[in-house]
């Protein structure tokens, strides 16, 4: 089903917070949204599969990455990219969904060094049950 997304990123390393879609996305099966990056990546694509305590989130463009989260689970993701598969850690912190709001908070570490702490949320408006 298409609906609208705003989706919004919060660095908390940085203490940045960024608009990273406004626009049309998909939904299919109340778990699975599917969107275009509204950034400087033309034809980027986003999916985040979010279930009751676990996400995956792909991006495909000119490299692909793929995280896997587990709620208070550390888990490995992988980044495809020109230089070979990069691996990094991950932790899942919070894991929130409702109707209207998509919310996760997340780690990723490089060894023992913490490189990303980040909490997305995805205002979905058009969704109809």
């Amino acid at each position: 089903m298409e609906i609208r997304v705003k989706a919004y990123s919060k660095d908390f390393i940085n203490n940045e917070k960024m608009l990273i879609k406004d626009g049309v996305a998909y939904l299919f099966d109340d778990n699975h949204l599917s969107y275009l990056e509204d950034l400087e990546d033309i034809g980027v694509r986003h999916e985040i599969i979010l279930n009751d305590d676990e996400v995956i989130l792909k991006r495909s463009g000119d490299f692909q990455s793929v995280t896997s989260l587990k709620l208070n689970e550390y888990r490995e993701s992988v980044v495809k990219s020109i230089y070979g598969d990069l691996r990094f850690d991950s932790f899942l912190k919070k894991c929130e969904k409702s109707d209207d709001k998509w919310c996760i908070e997340y780690m990723l570490f490089n060894g023992e060094d913490l490189i990303t702490h980040v909490e997305i949320v995805w205002e979905l408006s058009g969704v109809s049950n």
